[in-house]
């Protein structure tokens, strides 16, 4: 059926408009091949089989469909741990970091990928382990944090040369090449791609992978000015293709053949296969490669002088950079847009952008002044919510009342109806009064039962609402955490960053929050256990990189449920505890432990207890005259919940917070 279909789309193609019917089938094909995947997991006899199909279905979303990726990643991860089956649930959390790497939330994607990591330590999958480690090691790339990515690609490579598959080998040597590429060290970038050329050659890679490594060496040449070299392997890694073979690579070929001719200063043969680049990139879906191309085409234009034509691809790129964080080429288009309105002497224009630029490239002081673009934008977004927020919940409100008349409305119908009832039994009615009685009735049911599903439709609508809107909330303290997370690699003081840490780790203890309401389906609570594991895993991951990797976290408990009101300053409680510890209680020790418990007391209050078994408290230690002002938070915080803190330092130090249920939801 597939051949028969791929022949008339052929013909098609040569006889008429086969462009358009090209899209239209391969769009076909897809779902057709989404649809054959869920057929197969749903008939699948074993759970090994179900796990591999689900698999699939979650990695084949990755490009297409976030909460696609997202649903079948949480039913592979589910019935991973129903089957035992430890690979699955590690390649459950890595489509998990798939998925939110491709929406541009990267701090997850380290997050999921670091817990899919942990998992095949403990079973000692070798392989998987590699994989993760590639796998970090791309998103700090991506994060511009080139030592780190070279680092994670090292570990990789490491697992790799032991293992013996040239194949698996070549992406790593391949990343590695790229991450000397972006230290302009492009020699050496070409000495890793021919290395990774070799290795696929060895291995048998596919016809795929090797016309990969062709285009990387191209771009190695054309960065070492060896423009005809790189066009050669620029076209060798498209021989024998047709562009719907792989829309992506094409879209590549276009764009690094038009920067050659670029370079080269022939503006005319850059302007045609940037324009090629540009249409197969839309097609493809690489939002990045489209912002891109945009960038390059408005380039060609100034260099070309016609400065004015480069206007509308600066503003498409830009608005790409923006909606998905490409930061760096976010700041280049804006950098060409001042360049372009200042050669057409739109002169008020460029100095907008020129300060648009400045606010994005100097970070310290936009963080100092609280002024930025990105903060300013949050600013209005948080405001625009709020507004939101409060109409929905009016609305909500009228909705809930509405409903309640609506039911009461019902019952008095209901009641009616058994009078009728009654009064036909005893009346001895004609059969016709009866039915034309009983066809009025069902009419008023049918009526009551329509408002009660718009009314239910309503009430999701406001739910998916209010979801979304802790969803932007979360966004936007990420924003706020990645902006520190750029700060900090400006200063090369140790206190500074130690204060932008802090900074991050506050961040994000509230990001946590608003992220594990949209992700329930109770929208008013959390679990605070949860809650607490997952920013315990954080904070680990945080100092881990500091050199702390032998402190050991144990999280124990009730599953209390709290709401926001409670939730909130009780996370940054626990924050600044966690912090402390891996800051002070272990100096001078290889290791330690920390402990943290969340129970209910048995008078009916909720008590925390953050301790540790490092060095203690100093001996003269006063809560009420620390200098620190992750402890004055604390003491702060728990006079504001009315709260009692209390703290020991026998075998480390211990703090007790005890709190009244009034916040408490379960």
């Amino acid at each position: 059926m597939i051949g028969s279909s791929t022949n008339w789309m052929h013909r098609c193609r040569v006889l008429f408009v086969g462009f358009l019917i090209l899209v239209s089938v391969t769009a076909i094909a897809q779902n057709d091949r989404f649809d054959s995947l869920r057929q197969q997991f749903k008939i699948a006899p074993t759970d090994s089989l179900r796990l591999v199909f689900l698999d699939e279905l979650a990695f084949s979303f990755v490009r297409q469909n976030f909460d696609s990726t997202v649903y079948y990643a949480h039913l592979q991860k589910e019935l991973a741990q129903a089957a035992h089956d430890s690979a699955m649930l590690a390649y459950a959390y890595k489509n998990y970091g798939r998925a939110f790497e491709e929406q541009g939330d990267l701090d997850s994607a380290i997050h999921y990928i670091e817990k899919a990591l942990t998992i095949e330590k403990a079973s000692h999958n070798e392989s998987g382990m590699a994989g993760s480690y590639h796998n970090i090691g791309l998103v700090y790339d991506r994060l511009g944090n080139m030592n780190l990515a070279m680092e994670y690609y090292l570990k990789a490579l490491e697992i790799k040369e032991k293992l013996g598959n040239p194949v698996a080998l070549s992406s790593t040597v391949s990343a590695i090449g790229f991450v000397y590429k972006a230290q302009d060290q492009h020699q050496k970038s070409l000495e890793q791609f021919q290395k990774a050329l070799d290795l696929l050659i060895e291995g048998g890679g596919s016809s795929n992978r090797i016309r990969g490594a062709y285009n990387n060496i191209g771009l190695a040449c054309m960065n070492l000015k060896e423009y005809d070299s790189a066009r050669s392997y620029y076209r060798r890694s498209v021989a024998g293709l047709s562009e719907d073979d792989n829309l992506r690579g094409f879209g590549a070929f276009y764009n690094n053949m038009g920067v050659t001719y670029d370079e080269n200063l022939q503006f005319d043969s850059a302007l045609y296969y940037y324009t090629q680049s540009l249409r197969v990139k839309s097609r493809s879906g690489d939002k990045y490669g489209v912002s891109s191309t945009n960038h390059n085409l408005a380039v060609n234009y100034r260099r070309g002088g016609f400065p004015e034509k480069a206007i509308p691809h600066e503003r498409a790129s830009i608005a790409l950079a923006k909606q998905y964080k490409f930061l760096e080429l976010r700041m280049k288009s804006t950098d060409g847009l001042r360049e372009s309105f200042a050669a057409t002497n739109q002169i008020d224009s460029a100095y907008f952008y020129t300060l648009v630029w400045k606010e994005l490239s100097d970070s310290l002081q936009r963080i100092e002044r609280g002024e930025t673009v990105m903060q300013l934008e949050a600013k209005y977004e948080s405001e625009k919510k709020d507004k939101e927020l409060a109409l929905n919940q009016a609305t909500l409100t009228r909705q809930q009342s509405a409903l309640r008349s609506e039911a009461r409305l019902r019952y008095l119908l209901l009641g009616g109806l058994v009078l009728l009832t009654v009064f036909l039994v005893y009346a001895y009615r004609s059969e016709r009064v009866k039915s034309k009685s009983n066809t009025l009735l069902q009419q008023k049911n049918l009526e009551i039962e329509e408002k009660s599903l718009e009314l239910a439709r309503s009430l999701g609508e406001k739910e998916a609402l209010l979801k979304e809107i802790h969803h932007r909330v979360k966004n936007n303290l990420q924003v706020i955490s990645s902006i520190l997370n750029m700060q900090s690699r400006t200063t090369a003081s140790p206190e500074m960053i130690s204060a932008i840490q802090e900074g991050q780790s506050r961040v994000k203890a509230m990001a946590l929050i608003h992220q594990k309401l949209y992700q329930t389906e109770k929208l008013s609570e959390i679990d605070f256990r949860e809650y607490a594991e997952e920013l315990v895993q954080y904070l680990s991951t945080v100092f881990r990189q500091s050199g702390q990797a032998g402190i050991v976290n144990k999280v124990t408990g009730s599953n209390i449920k709290l709401d926001i009101d409670l939730a909130i300053p009780l996370g940054l409680i626990l924050n600044e505890l966690i912090s402390n510890a891996y800051k002070y209680a272990f100096e001078g020790m290889p290791g330690g432990e920390i402990s943290i418990e969340l129970t209910r007391t048995a008078d009916g209050q909720l008590q925390l207890a953050v301790g540790d078994n490092g060095n203690g408290l100093p001996h003269d230690f006063s809560i009420d005259k620390v200098k620190s002002l992750g402890l004055k938070l604390v003491n702060i915080l728990t006079r504001q919940l009315n709260g009692q803190l209390s703290f020991h330092s026998v075998k480390g130090a211990h703090f007790s917070i005890v709190l009244h249920e009034d916040g408490l939801t379960t």
